[in-house]
């Protein structure tokens, strides 16, 4: 009998060329000539074959996706249907159910505490995703040929795979912000030996900054000249589960103005902001990723210069806005 598996796995070889360019054209670990920045990959064997492709159909809190995978690396094209969405993974350990963890969630979205907090953040490890724009919407851009694309290395167990906000397992309602109904989280079931694959690029890696209570946040950490397109290897940090917020600037607006004030005039953060520090242009690379975990976040954005900064919120839901009000964001020139 023909094994249901075996389609996925022969997909994702068949459908390899829709990779993003820069993962095909980097996998020798060379730099571009000329840039100031540099591809990092591991040189592939002559036996090692590309990268998986697998879609990803989101449809309110639906995902549509095979409920097995052969483990290996895949690179995950997420679409769908709504105004925007975003796709998480994590990996549970066997002791944790899908209910328990939506509850774990709700007790921090109803208590807003540090215990609750953190009971959730570290009941499961975070592994990334992607935020899908189909179409440009107010305080977010289209997201490249309207999916949104990451890549992550699966090994035998269990995944889940969800629709949230970064990393939060809740939807939009009628009646406003609900949790994901814990039968919505598709359960993946990974098999079998990862062959020998070829490394998936990546241009640079985020270090994020903490944030601690007394008000000692560091900033976020990442190479000031990226090309323009590419993946970026996000590592995550605890206290939150992180994801990143570009927002593109105007000509000359130095480091020094994007502080409480300047640029940043109330408490609106990365989504605010003086219209004349920067371009009506805003992008999220999320889902999240876990302390001691990393996530490969594929991203295409007009060159110019951005102010980057966490994407997240910690205990108390503030959002980008700790590390943008604070004034701890990197410029960053992507060309």
């Amino acid at each position: 009998m023909r094994s249901r598996r075996t389609p996925v796995v022969l997909l994702a070889a068949a459908t390899v060329l829709a990779l993003p360019q820069s993962a095909q054209g980097a996998q020798a670990g060379s730099a571009t000539a000329g840039a100031a920045w540099a591809v990092h990959a591991v040189v592939p064997s002559a036996t090692a074959v590309r990268p998986f492709v697998l879609h990803v159909g989101l449809a309110g809190s639906v995902v549509t996706m095979p409920s097995s995978l052969r483990a290996g690396t895949y690179v995950v094209h997420a679409s769908t249907t709504d105004v925007s969405s975003e796709l998480q993974v994590v990996r549970p350990p066997s002791t944790l159910t899908r209910s328990r963890f939506v509850a774990l969630w709700h007790d921090w979205w109803l208590s807003q505490s540090p215990t609750t907090w953190n009971r959730w953040r570290t009941a499961a490890t975070f592994l990334g995703g992607a935020q899908v724009v189909p179409r440009s919407v107010p305080n977010l851009n289209r997201t490249p040929a309207g999916l949104g694309t990451f890549a992550i290395t699966l090994r035998p167990g269990t995944y889940w795979f969800y629709t949230g906000r970064s990393g939060d397992p809740m939807i939009a309602t009628s009646r406003g912000l609900a949790p994901v109904p814990a039968s919505r989280i598709r359960v993946v079931t990974v098999y079998g030996a990862a062959p020998a694959q070829t490394a998936v690029a990546y241009a640079g890696t985020v270090r994020f900054g903490s944030y601690t209570v007394d008000g000692q946040p560091t900033s976020v950490s990442l190479p000031r000249s990226l090309p323009a397109h590419g993946y970026l290897r996000g590592l995550g940090v605890t206290q939150f589960v992180s994801t990143l917020s570009l927002r593109k600037l105007r000509p000359g607006v130095a480091q020094s103005r994007l502080v409480p004030g300047d640029c940043y005039p109330d408490s609106g953060g990365a989504w605010g902001g003086a219209p004349d520090c920067f371009e009506p242009y805003r992008y999220q690379l999320g889902g999240g990723v876990s302390a001691g975990s990393a996530a490969l976040w594929w991203y295409t954005v007009p060159p110019g210069r951005y102010a980057v900064g966490q994407a997240s919120h910690d205990v108390g839901w503030d959002t980008d806005r700790i590390p943008a009000y604070r004034g701890e964001v990197t410029i960053v020139t992507f060309s």
